[in-house]
C-alpha cells in the first residue's frame, strides 16, 4: 500500500478518486492510508528506538531473559512492557540460552540376592494374567510368580484362582 501512496506522490494532477479507478483499489482504503501515514511513520520509528535499546541492554546482559531485561529497561526510565521486549527478543533473535538441566544419577540397581528372604519375586510384566486369577493374592501367599511369555516352552506362570475377600 505503500508503494501506491509513492506512486500517487509522482501524479499530483489525478484526484485520489480517480487514481483509486486507474490502481483498482477502493478509495476508502487509499484515503484511510493517505490519512493515517504520518501516524504509521511516528509508531514506525518509535518501535525502532524501543527495538535498538532492547537489543543493546540484551547484547550487554546476554544471559538474561526478558524479566530481567525489563527490569534493567525500567530502570533506565524506559517504559516498555514484557509482552513487547519478548516480541523484541523474538524479532532480533536475542533470545537466551537455555539453562541446562542436570540429571541425578540414577540409584544402582541391586540383584535379587541382595533382597531380603520375603521380596524375592520375579515378575514378568509382560506376560498377561488369565481372567479371575490375581498377582496380589500370589504374592500375599507368598507363591513364586514367573511371568512367561505365554509362547511354547516359555516359562509358565504360577497362579492361584482369585478368593473373594470379606
Amino acid at each position: 500500500m505503500d508503494e501506491l501512496i509513492v506512486l500517487r506522490q509522482s501524479h499530483p494532477q489525478l484526484s485520489l478518486r480517480r487514481f483509486a479507478q486507474y490502481v483498482e483499489v477502493p478509495y476508502w482504503r487509499l484515503r484511510d492510508c493517505e490519512h493515517s501515514a504520518p501516524v504509521r511513520c511516528a509508531r514506525q520509528q518509535h518501535r525502532d528506538e524501543l527495538y535498538e535499546q532492547v537489543r543493546q541492554t540484551a547484547l550487554l546482559h546476554p544471559t538474561s531473559g526478558y524479566r530481567l531485561l525489563y527490569q534493567e529497561l525500567k530502570a533506565q526510565g524506559q517504559t516498555i512492557g514484557l509482552h513487547k521486549i519478548r516480541v523484541a527478543l523474538g524479532e532480533l533473535q536475542l533470545h537466551p540460552p537455555q539453562p541446562r538441566k542436570t540429571r541425578a544419577p540414577s540409584p544402582k540397581v541391586s540383584s535379587s540376592q541382595d533382597w531380603p528372604e520375603g521380596r524375592r519375586v520375579q515378575i514378568d510384566a509382560g506376560a498377561p494374567l488369565t481372567p479371575g486369577w490375581c498377582l496380589l493374592d500370589l504374592l500375599r501367599a507368598g507363591r513364586p510368580f514367573k511371568g512367561g511369555s505365554g509362547q511354547p516352552g516359555g516359562a509358565e506362570s504360577v497362579h492361584a484362582p482369585r478368593q473373594a475377600h470379606a
